[in-house]
């Protein structure tokens, strides 16, 4: 053995054994087969883990698409769903001067409309509000008081009412002469809002002032020039006049001062400080503030709101008393604030409704106990979706925890929320927010669309100044202009 410090390693030489070499040899024999088969092993289980990955991954593919499917099909049976928001939309069509009234058979009735994609209507007009199409337009004046049943929402400002079964009393009025030596005169109709059919009315002389339903009868009153007060009460029924009041000379002056106001089962006018009194049920005068003859029936209430449980809530009309009833008709507890329908509910928080408060607040009231679980602040609640609550505020559109009230993300809006009524598609929010004011002093304002689950934004629409109305029954969104023109729009 040599050795060197630096350089040097140790080497031993040993002479060759036979022994040696064959169990070496042997042992390649060994190992070769042995790794042979373990590499076919390792393919085998390479093999089977892709496979595994992969299924795995379909399985992942399957079960999204699955969900994605679910929620498309939970998406294609809510009712109140806008047009997609995930682009900017474009005016469908405009109507000059309209003012929505309410539904029929999904169709807009809408008073004082005119003009509409070059057409030219005026008094009350039925509206195709996919492409604004006039079913049928009757020409009236003033304002048109609802008959029947006309089933309201508690959605603060967004949605109209169900007009499928009432009617509306309107006036046809006619001006005759120059206006000052001869009275005008005011005819009322019925209106069938199925197709604009109209059913005469009495005619009365003079301006008119009060039309109002009584127990399904119209009463309505009228002043001449020289002051004298007409009224009469009639059945669109049976057209049948039920009575008929004058006075015997001049009470008012209707260019002047006066008060007019329906009392518990009478009719008050009030010039100067003195009141003349109808009574509704016979038509005589009756002194200022004494009981009526006959009462009338009771006023329908404001607001009336089904619950999951059967349970409904009663209330409004001048009171901030909202009373419960369950589904036999026994009393609860009343209901803590105006009670707040749901723009869009996939059912996710069926425990759970909504009342708001005086102070601009959302309570989420379990139905069960009638207990408030949680406030946040706001004015209306646009959608349940998927366990979240989006609630419209004065100053921001927020996404809330369902069961804790925790909110996930808010969105601000500027200008006070513009009516307190937002939109939805079922996967973003539209509400409109100030965007500036244009070269003409008008405001500027836009559509803004967020997504639900974010809050980020996906879309803008830019429009003059003005407020969303709600969403048509085929996914239209109505805007209201500043300058009284609504509008229609759709992608």
């Amino acid at each position: 053995m040599g050795q060197r410090r630096d350089e040097l390693i140790d080497v031993v030489l040993v002479e060759e054994r036979d022994d040696v070499v064959a169990e070496t040899s042997h042992l390649g024999q060994r190992v070769r087969p042995w790794w042979a088969r373990r590499r076919e092993l390792l393919r085998s289980g390479l093999a089977r883990a892709g496979a595994v990955v992969a299924a795995v991954a379909c399985i992942g593919v399957v079960v999204q698409q699955g969900t994605f499917a679910a929620q498309e099909a939970t998406l294609a049976g809510l009712p109140g769903l806008s047009v997609p928001l995930d682009r900017p939309l474009h005016e469908a069509w405009r109507f000059g001067g309209a003012f929505p009234l309410g539904w029929v058979d999904g169709d807009l009735v809408v008073s004082g409309a005119t003009g509409a994609n070059g057409s030219s209507v005026s008094g009350l007009t039925r509206i195709d509000t996919a492409t604004g199409a006039v079913r049928w337009s009757v020409p009236t004046m003033g304002w048109c008081t609802t008959l029947g049943t006309a089933v309201a929402s508690a959605q603060a400002a967004a949605t109209l009412p169900q007009l499928d079964d009432a009617n509306l009393v309107c006036p046809l009025g006619t001006e005759a002469g120059d206006g000052l030596s001869v009275d005008p005169s005011t005819t009322l109709a019925a209106i069938d809002l199925a197709d604009g059919a109209a059913g005469p009315g009495p005619n009365l002389a003079g301006v008119l002032l009060a039309v109002d339903a009584v127990d399904g009868d119209v009463v309505s009153a009228t002043t001449t020039q020289d002051g004298r007060l007409l009224a009469v009460r009639w059945s669109p029924d049976t057209g049948r006049t039920i009575w008929r009041y004058a006075s015997a000379e001049g009470v008012l002056d209707y260019t002047g001062g006066y008060g007019l106001s329906w009392g518990t089962g009478t009719l008050d006018v009030a010039v100067d400080d003195q009141v003349l009194s109808l009574d509704l049920a016979t038509g005589r005068e009756v002194e200022a503030g004494a009981d009526p003859a006959t009462p009338v029936g009771e006023t329908p209430p404001e607001i009336e709101l089904s619950l999951a449980d059967g349970s409904v809530v009663r209330g409004g009309g001048g009171t901030s008393v909202f009373r419960r009833t369950s589904a036999d008709g026994a009393a609860l507890p009343a209901w803590p604030g105006r009670p707040l329908a749901v723009g869009v509910d996939d059912g996710s928080l069926a425990g759970i409704a909504f009342a708001g408060t005086e102070d601009t607040r959302v309570g989420a009231v379990d139905v069960g106990s009638g207990k408030t679980r949680w406030y946040a602040s706001g004015v209306s609640v646009v959608a349940v979706m998927q366990g979240r609550v989006i609630v419209l505020g004065q100053d921001s559109l927020s996404a809330l925890d369902g069961a804790s009230g925790e909110t996930l993300w808010r969105a601000p809006v500027l200008g006070g929320g513009y009516g307190g009524v937002a939109v939805t598609d079922g996967r973003s929010a539209g509400y409109v927010t100030m965007a500036g004011t244009g070269l003409d002093g008008l405001i500027d304002v836009v559509l803004r669309s967020v997504d639900l689950r974010s809050g980020r934004e996906r879309a803008r629409t830019v429009l003059r100044d003005g407020w969303l109305v709600g969403t048509a029954p085929d996914g239209t969104i109505m805007f209201g202009t500043s300058e009284g023109d609504l509008l229609g729009l759709r992608p």
